[in-house]
């Protein structure tokens, strides 16, 4: 706003016949190189200060922030033991742990319309519903047979990979965070996140 100031205040002194009884703040008596400040800004005439629009990048965090306390901290144990398994059990599992996640989502782009960055409203609706979809049918996952997105990982020849670091069949190997599933399974929902930042701010 300073700068804003700053800038009036000098094109006052160079523009012959202006006083601060006679300065205009209408569009079209405006400086064209005053105009072009406030664009940049996002800001238009008579209005310093208001909220900018939200870029791919800033919905982008605030949905990968969300993603990573709705997928870890909001998701139970008993959602993510349940989701893969065939069903109603596992249906109701997977939907449950979609709508929270879903929920803390739009909690976060709401956050960041309150701190001053507008998120179009209709096109983050349009584009969570389709992340929550792709999250349902990625998450509906199974490996006997091959199910959601294992099974679309063993098509693309990147079944080796998923199964690296399971436990073996046969095995007393313990469950690791740090497997093949993990690193695809979080890589698609990464990937789903941009395409929605990109739809929501493009």
């Amino acid at each position: 706003m300073d700068l804003f100031l700053t800038m009036e205040s000098l094109f006052r002194t160079e523009l012959p016949g202006r006083t601060e009884m006679n300065w205009r703040r209408d569009a079209s008596d405006e400086p064209l190189a005053l105009r072009q400040v406030r664009h940049c800004a996002g800001s238009s005439p008579g209005s310093l200060g208001t909220m900018g629009t939200a870029t791919p990048g800033d919905v982008f965090a605030a949905l990968l922030a969300a993603h990573q306390v709705g997928d870890h901290w909001v998701q139970t144990s008993t959602q993510s033991a349940v989701k893969g398994k065939p069903g109603w059990p596992g249906r109701r599992a997977c939907a449950a742990h979609v709508a929270t996640l879903t929920a803390a989502k739009i909690a976060a782009l709401a956050g960041l319309h309150l701190a001053g960055y507008r998120v179009r409203a209709g096109r983050a609706a349009a584009a969570l519903a389709a992340d929550a979809v792709a999250h349902y049918l990625a998450d509906r996952r199974s490996l006997d047979p091959p199910a959601g997105l294992a099974a679309l990982a063993f098509r693309l020849d990147r079944g080796g990979f998923w199964m690296f670091g399971l436990p073996r069949p046969g095995h007393d190997d313990n469950p690791s965070l740090g497997s093949g599933a993990y690193a695809l399974d979080q890589a698609f929902h990464l990937g789903c996140l941009w395409i929605a930042a990109m739809a929501t701010a493009g």
